[in-house]
């Protein structure tokens, strides 16, 4: 007998197809959204502009493909950055073309047409009902209509006055808008990591009910937080993230008190076909101590703490203790689960002391 062997034990748990169907949903709404708006960046930025929309994409989908979701999401990242560069850069383009195309126009358009159609820019009222503030937004459709009303002597100078009121709006309701912007796209990381500690639970170790609980919570909150970056909106960004943090903090104990089940109960299975009467019990800390005995006078114990990926092994009444261990280890590993020991206690082999890592796969992922 060489005294206790001590190990770690953990359950092999695959997060990256869940991550990368995360992914996937991310990159699903960067397509939408480029479907929605490469019409207008093509007729003000040209071809080159939508292709390098489509290019940014692309990388994220090449990340898909190739398994990197952590990369795939500094790539989602960078796709999102180009896409409202570019719509923003289109916007400033038309305005831009307007302006000089009625300057050059051989006859002169009178200036309460050009207030009419600055204001009947769907891209200038989309911003302005966002960004600027209400009572800005307010005043300038009144005073428009007051203006379109009563076009007399002095409604030149009226109008003039009206653009520039509308142009310094415009200015500021795009500041606003970029900032927002910059917010959301550095919350981008914080969503990365939040997705991922939840995906990195091992859900298929729970019961039906809490597994289906925990899917139920981690979907409603993906699609929460892909809709709240599509339509930046910060608040609901952020309220997302929060909510992923605290389903990964709620559900953790519940995996892995599971883990603690089913490892335990494979430990059983092993020791039981090979021949020893096994009798479980758990301590009053959570510990779960399996006591196994076999003809004649050999037994194992195995203790594994609730707390912690210890678990440490006790065989008595062999004249090898070592090599029973490593018996176990084979067994365990035809299992699904693999035990390398961390301590094989005194007398144990050369490399004694050595790292390990334990795994068992159960199926089953988020």
């Amino acid at each position: 007998m060489s005294g206790p062997k001590r190990a770690q034990w953990y359950f092999v748990h695959d997060p990256i197809p869940t991550r990368l169907a995360d992914l996937s949903a991310f990159s699903g709404k960067l397509d939408a959204w480029l479907g929605r708006h490469s019409a207008f960046i093509k007729q003000n930025l040209g071809e080159a502009a939508v292709a390098r929309a489509v290019a940014a994409i692309a990388q994220v989908q090449r990340c898909i493909d190739v398994r990197a979701p952590d990369a795939g999401f500094d790539a989602y990242g960078n796709a999102w950055r180009v896409l409202k560069r570019l719509q923003q850069d289109a916007g400033a383009a038309k305005r831009r073309r307007a302006g000089g195309q009625r300057r050059r126009a051989k006859q002169a358009i009178s200036l309460v047409a050009k207030c009419r159609r600055a204001w009947d820019c769907e891209e200038n009222r989309q911003l302005l009902r966002r960004w600027a503030d209400p009572g800005d937004y307010l005043r300038l459709g009144n005073r428009l209509d007051a203006l379109r009303r009563d076009a007399g002597p002095g409604a030149a100078q009226t109008a003039r006055r009206w653009l520039a009121d509308l142009k310094r709006t415009v200015r500021l309701a795009t500041a606003r808008a970029e900032e927002n912007s910059r917010a959301v796209r550095a919350c981008l990381p914080g969503l990365h990591t939040a997705l991922q500690k939840l995906g990195e639970l091992n859900a298929g170790v729970l019961d039906v009910s809490d597994r289906d609980q925990l899917v139920a919570s981690r979907t409603q909150l993906r699609q929460a937080a892909q809709a709240a970056v599509a339509a930046e909106d910060l608040s609901g960004l952020r309220s997302a993230i929060r909510g992923l943090d605290g389903v990964a903090t709620a559900y953790r104990p519940r995996v892995k008190a599971a883990e603690l089940k089913k490892a335990a109960e494979v430990w059983k299975q092993v020791l039981s076909g090979s021949g020893y009467s096994v009798d479980t019990r758990v301590e009053s800390d959570g510990t779960v101590v399996l006591k196994a005995a076999s003809f004649p006078m050999r037994s194992v114990e195995v203790q594994m703490s609730s707390k912690t990926n210890e678990v440490q092994v006790n065989v008595d009444g062999s004249p090898n203790c070592v090599q029973d261990v490593k018996a176990l280890q084979a067994q365990l590993a035809r299992q699904g689960m693999q035990v390398q020991v961390t301590d094989w206690g005194k007398g144990g082999p050369q490399h004694a002391h050595q790292r390990l890592s334990a795994g068992l796969s159960t199926g089953g992922m988020l």
